[in-house]
């Protein structure tokens, strides 16, 4: 069993988690689509306080472009100063390569979502997808996964990539389920 497979078997679960709670956004709705935009900001700014510094720019200039396509979408709909939860470090930093597993990852599910995007009218959420027409970067994508299918699936490093793995997937369960009147408290 390489780490690929460790991460694909033991995040399974939490995978469709998050699938499901951002799936049951009614992201035609305005509100809704900004609720649903929100809860990714918060989700990566909180992967962004708990990136690895040291390593991971990458994955990290990611995640900024990200931020800055949603806050892009956020104000072509009204919304110009979203409330996002202050960001946590707890727990230490992620390693790179499992920001890059779940964020790359996302994108992949993103590009999906978009081509159903693309056939609604052209109303003011369908003309605010900056952050579902993020750049996908297939052969970065591809030569992460060929890394960690050749990386055994235990060791020091194999068990840290896994176990963050599991917190960024707790982090965006999270901020899917995390309402509105809740951010506005955040500060």
């Amino acid at each position: 069993m390489s780490l690929r497979d460790r991460l694909r078997h033991e995040t399974r679960t939490a995978h469709a988690d998050v699938d499901a709670r951002f799936g049951a956004y009614d992201i035609v709705q305005p509100g809704r689509y900004e609720d649903f935009l929100t809860a990714h900001l918060d989700a990566l700014t909180s992967l962004d306080a708990r990136a690895d510094h040291r390593s991971g720019e990458d994955v990290r200039r990611d995640i900024a472009e990200m931020r800055g396509r949603i806050r892009q979408d956020l104000r072509r709909l009204g919304r110009a100063d979203p409330p996002v939860a202050p960001p946590s470090t707890a727990g230490g930093p992620l390693h790179p390569d499992a920001l890059r597993y779940a964020v790359w990852g996302s994108q992949i599910g993103m590009s999906f979502l978009h081509r159903r995007w693309a056939a609604l009218p052209r109303t003011p959420v369908r003309t605010s997808s900056r952050f579902l027409t993020t750049p996908f970067a297939p052969p970065l994508w591809k030569a992460l996964c060929r890394r960690l299918a050749a990386t055994p699936a235990t060791g020091d490093m194999s068990d840290r990539v896994v176990a963050d793995a599991g917190r960024i997937f707790d982090i965006y369960a999270h901020a899917a389920r995390r309402s509105p009147s809740d951010l506005s408290h955040a500060g």
